[in-house]
């Protein structure tokens, strides 16, 4: 069989009897042996509590009970989301011997889905970044892959894994997959239940998968959305665009300095409307102000978060200094700057609305990043990481300002490394944002290229 599954592939085999979940998570865990030493996309594998959840998908299967589509599948979650018995160390040696006693509400969810569970993926620490280190980039291992759920879309890449559990608050599901090539989606804010998810900033978290196809994005989406939204995603995956307006994203928020990327994702973009024309949103200045005001909003909210948890400053010396210097910069934004920057914000959703409407648009497309996933060496160079950083939240970061549905697809590749494409759609068209991007990958193969054997 092949390594490289999507969840409606393997759902089938196991439905048809070709192969068990047993076998199945065998197999991802002998994957997961044979590339981890390189790629390091886990902190924890739970190899035992794999092959019991197998076993009993197994039993429940051969006894006509079925879950539904993630029934047997092979799943991962990023460590930041807690698990009952199962230590989550966000990253960080602060956690390091942490074990929950309860799961978070998206693994009661993915648990009743009957998902089998590999294990905990790798995060910058408590998710305040875009490195994720050691997690190295399967498309090439001298490469980052990008943060900060990197060790949730390098195992989805590389085959460890079917798909994974990502969050996003400026982009850290989206930045991960456009820089391994699978596809991520951002939901609409709230409309994933986050409680149990160690945070980084209450009002911009978002939680969502990762995984190869926007099809299999939507059937996990069906099971972890708020209870209301449930089913509302897949089922109409197949349903015809006609009638959708697409318009390309330009101006400050979408140029890629790098003209391939840009170059593909318009290439890409015609896949889906021939005749698509740029709007540029937002002048040049305000990509500027956008992100002192993300920072003034993410910032303190997660030095209130590390304080209320007893974490910082008590264990100040077990933080890296890089969140370390993070956390204490934090603490001197003022309390009006905060709130000018939330009030800000809600300015920018309603221009957002009033613009899409100007637009004349239901779906915006833009690259996903500006540069090409960097090196590592470049990440651990003073002189270049700063500026890296900035880059690679540049295209991410507004749209979870917004709170809108974002999905990034692969849709090409440059010097051999893959090139993301995020569709962006307006509050609570999380189905339609799936959908559109179910459509690209019908009529494009670019979510088929895989990496090269580590």
């Amino acid at each position: 069989m092949s390594e490289a599954w999507t969840i409606l592939d393997a759902g089938r085999a196991l439905r048809a009897g070709t192969i068990s979940a047993t076998e199945l998570a065998q197999t991802y865990l002998a994957r997961i042996a044979a590339d981890e030493p390189r790629l390091r996309a886990f902190v924890t594998i739970t190899a035992e509590r794999a092959l019991a959840d197998a076993a009993r998908a197994d039993a429940e299967l051969r006894a006509g009970q079925d879950r539904g589509p993630l029934h047997g599948i092979p799943l991962a979650l990023k460590d930041l989301v807690e698990t009952r018995g199962i230590r989550t160390t966000a990253g960080s040696q602060v956690l390091a011997e942490y074990v929950p006693d309860a799961d978070a509400a998206i693994v009661q969810d993915l648990v009743a889905a009957g998902m089998v569970l590999l294990g905990k993926t790798n995060t910058q620490e408590f998710a305040w970044g875009v490195f994720t280190p050691p997690t190295r980039n399967p498309w090439d291992t001298a490469r980052i892959a990008g943060g900060s759920s990197g060790g949730s879309a390098a195992a989805v890449a590389a085959g460890e894994v079917v798909a994974a559990i990502g969050t996003d608050t400026g982009g850290s599901i989206r930045i991960p997959a456009a820089c391994c090539g699978v596809s991520g989606f951002k939901p609409t804010f709230g409309r994933v239940d986050v409680r149990g998810i160690i945070p980084l900033s209450t009002s911009l978290d978002h939680a969502g998968p990762i995984a190869r196809t926007a099809a299999d994005c939507a059937l996990i989406m069906d099971a972890v959305a708020l209870p209301t939204l449930r089913g509302s995603h897949a089922a109409t995956l197949d349903d015809p665009l006609a009638g959708v307006r697409f318009r390309l994203l330009a101006g400050p928020w979408a140029d890629a300095p790098d003209p391939r990327l840009l170059a593909a994702v318009h290439d890409a973009a015609r896949a889906l409307a021939p005749a698509i024309t740029p709007y540029d949103a937002f002048a040049p200045s305000d990509i500027h102000q956008a992100f002192s005001d993300y920072r003034s909003i993410q910032a303190p909210e997660a030095a209130a978060a590390h304080e209320a948890h007893g974490w910082y400053p008590a264990r100040a010396d077990r933080y890296t200094p890089t969140t370390r210097d993070y956390l204490a910069r934090a603490g001197q934004i003022s309390a009006v700057k905060y709130l000018r920057a939330q009030h800000t914000r809600q300015a920018m959703q309603q221009s957002w609305a009033e613009q899409c409407d100007a637009a004349e648009a239901d779906i915006f497309l833009a690259p996903t990043l500006p540069i090409l996933p960097p090196t590592v060496a470049a990440t651990e160079d003073a002189a270049q990481s700063q500026g890296i950083r900035e880059a690679l939240l540049r295209l991410t970061f507004p749209f979870d300002m917004l709170g809108v549905p974002v999905l990034t697809v692969p849709c090409g590749l440059v010097d051999g490394l893959p090139v993301g494409m995020q569709i962006i759609g307006r509050p609570d068209q999380d189905a339609l944002v799936l959908r559109v991007g179910h459509a690209f990958q019908q009529r494009t193969d670019w979510h088929q290229h895989r990496p090269p054997e580590l």
